[in-house]
Formats: C-alpha cells, structure tokens, sequence
C-alpha cells in the first residue's frame, strides 16, 4: 500500500498525489495564528481506489495537532495491517476512528481532532465526518452532486435554511465544534454512497 502523509508546513505548497487518480493537496495556516497548523490530512492508495483524510486539532484544546496526527496515524496502521476491500473499508475507518476516541479520551489530557474521510472504489465514493470540516463533491461542471453538514451550530444553522454561507463566515459562534473525536458523546456520521463521473 502507498501512502502519503502531511502534516504541517509540508501542506504549504500544493502537492499531487499520483495513482490511478491525481489527487491535489493544499493546506495553509491561517496568517493571523502565531500557533502551528493543526491540520493534518492523509491519501491512502488502495486497491480499486483511494481513501482521503483530513483532521484539524481542534484549537483551544490541548495538544490538537498531536491528536490530529494520531487519527491518522491510527488509520494508516489499520489500513496496512488489513486487506482493504470495498466490503471491509467501513468498519475499518469506523474502528480507527473510535480507537483514536478511546485512545485520547484515556490519556486525560484534553486534546480533541476533527475528521473527516473519503473512501473512493471504482468511482463511487463515501464519506465519514466527525466535527466541521465538510465533504463536497461536484460533477465535471461544477454541480453540486453532495455536501455534507458541518456539526457545529453555524453548519446546522446553514442546513436548516436559517443563516447563508457568507453570513456563517463571520458569524460570532464560528469557533463552536458540536462534535470531536475525544470527547464524550462523539458520533460518526457516514454519508451515502455518491457515484462520480469519469475523471
């Protein structure tokens, strides 16, 4: 299995991640942080496939990058130890998730992480999310095939119709994360099944 993991500065200039597919990756530090990029993502090539990773340490919490670092490691060791097939990806992502979620809850420490995962085999996708970073996938021209709700008060009020995407920009609870990895009562939500187009 090839994979690729960034963290940190490495994400700073776009990178491209070649198999069957090009996958470009991007991530920059928000220029008004003196903290360090929290953000950490992962792309997992597979047979038939991929699987794309992002977490984002959740910031006000300590340790965020480390725990973000650690869901994917944890991934990552999942993923090499096991056969990963369109009928076993699921419980695979769902058990190194809920393994990272024990693991941070055990270690008292407080650190929490976002994630939020893409499985693609033979172009059909699936997505898993924990905390707000969102999934959108569009078509060849741009429209809109899935999105999913960022669990945060601002995301649910965008789902519900009751504020827009420009209002939830600066919006005052923006800051506010509904659901993290390490924290009690943290829920997987899995999105369904999304058939892409060609290239």
């Amino acid at each position: 299995m090839k994979e690729k993991i960034e963290i940190e500065s490495d994400l700073e200039s776009p990178q491209l991640f070649y198999n069957s597919n090009n996958i470009l990756y991007f991530s920059k530090k928000s220029p008004f942080k003196d903290t360090c990029n929290e953000d950490a993502l992962a792309v997992f090539a597979i047979e038939n496939g991929f699987i794309m990773a992002v977490a984002d340490g959740a910031g006000g919490h300590p340790k965020g990058e480390e725990a973000a670092a650690l869901v994917l490691k944890n991934i990552k060791k999942i993923l090499k130890n096991n056969k990963v097939g369109k009928e076993n990806a699921r419980s695979l992502i769902v058990d190194a998730i809920e393994f990272t979620h024990k693991e941070l809850i055990s270690t008292g420490i407080g650190a929490r992480t976002t994630v939020t995962i893409c499985e693609v085999f033979n172009n059909v996708a699936r997505c898993y999310q924990v905390g707000d970073s969102t999934v959108v996938i569009c078509g060849q021209k741009g429209k809109l095939k899935y999105r999913s709700t960022a669990h945060s008060p601002v995301g649910y009020g965008i789902e519900a119709g009751l504020i827009d995407e420009r209002e939830a920009l600066k919006h005052p609870d923006l800051h506010i994360i509904s659901n993290l990895i390490g924290e009690s009562g943290m829920k997987i939500e899995i999105g369904p099944q999304v058939e892409l187009n060609p290239n």
